[in-house]
């Protein structure tokens, strides 16, 4: 603690105090924001294997989608109007 309190009393006789303080916040966001994103790269590592986990039922290559069989109504007769029903979409 002494070290540095030394320092920045020869930074502010040298003149260059501001430029150190600078450096010193410039390097101290550096560490917070790389230690945030670690941390969060980590936590999501980490929900996404409990959720695999939890999912024990879903065969592997599969999704959790459930699809239920493809129907088709049946055509209309010949001659009547169209549905009112827009299926193309």
């Amino acid at each position: 603690m002494a070290i540095f309190l030394f320092l920045l009393v020869l930074a502010a006789i040298a003149g260059v105090l501001g430029a150190v303080l600078k450096a010193v916040v410039f390097l101290v966001v550096t560490v917070l924001v790389t230690v945030t994103l670690l941390a969060w790269l980590a936590i999501r590592s980490a929900r996404r294997s409990l959720e695999r986990a939890g999912s024990s039922q879903v065969a592997p290559g599969s999704t959790t989608i459930h699809i239920g069989r493809a129907r088709r109504e049946p055509p209309d007769p010949p001659g009547s109007l169209p549905s009112e029903r827009d299926d193309r979409y």
